[in-house]
């Protein structure tokens, strides 16, 4: 089942579990299904917002109280783990704010952030503030690309969703495919 066809099926469910494992994706394809009269915006939000509060303090909180024991019972994990930990514990307050901006490290930076000396309110306040900021930012640039379809494709409801995700879909691929390129020639340098 494709994202598309996930959110047209499911709707805010798809928004609230995308929130939860997929994160940017979802919500920008929330946010173009919300510009084309089939979600509504403050409900895209507000169910991202809620799946990604989900998705970070679980792993907070299973960093907070089972961390340790997890790291102890793997000692290669363990060294992984605690290079970093000295870090995490500097920069606590901005990697809570910032970790959902953190791609790729979703699941590890608030698991280290569980395990380090930050006190569990400062995460919330903090984490809350910075997925409010992604959120906002990320569904409301789906929002607008829709707008801007409209502007170069003339009324943007007369052309079928599928066709507009299509669009942003082909534009992921060239950005993957750019990005691949440019890490293999990094790489054979």
């Amino acid at each position: 089942m494709s994202l598309i066809s996930f959110i047209d099926s499911y709707g805010y469910f798809a928004v609230f579990l995308g929130g939860i494992f997929e994160g940017e994706a979802v919500l920008v394809l929330g946010g173009l299904a919300a510009y084309g009269g089939f979600l509504k915006l403050p409900l895209v939000l507000f169910f991202a917002l809620i799946g990604a509060m989900v998705s970070d303090w679980s792993w907070f909180f299973a960093g907070r109280y089972k961390g340790k024991k997890v790291i102890e019972k793997w000692p290669r994990l363990k060294n992984l783990m605690l290079k970093p930990q000295k870090h995490v514990d500097k920069r606590a307050v901005f990697l809570s704010f910032a970790l959902r901006f953190m791609y790729g490290f979703r699941t590890v930076v608030p698991l280290s952030l569980g395990m380090s000396t930050i006190r569990t309110p400062v995460f919330l306040l903090f984490n809350t503030m910075g997925l409010i900021f992604w959120v906002l930012s990320i569904g409301i640039s789906g929002y607008f690309f829709g707008d801007i379809m409209e502007i170069f494709l003339g009324k943007f409801k007369r052309y079928e969703f599928k066709i507009i995700i299509l669009t942003f879909i082909g534009v992921m691929i060239i950005y993957g495919i750019y990005s691949l390129v440019k890490y293999l020639l990094k790489k054979t340098l």
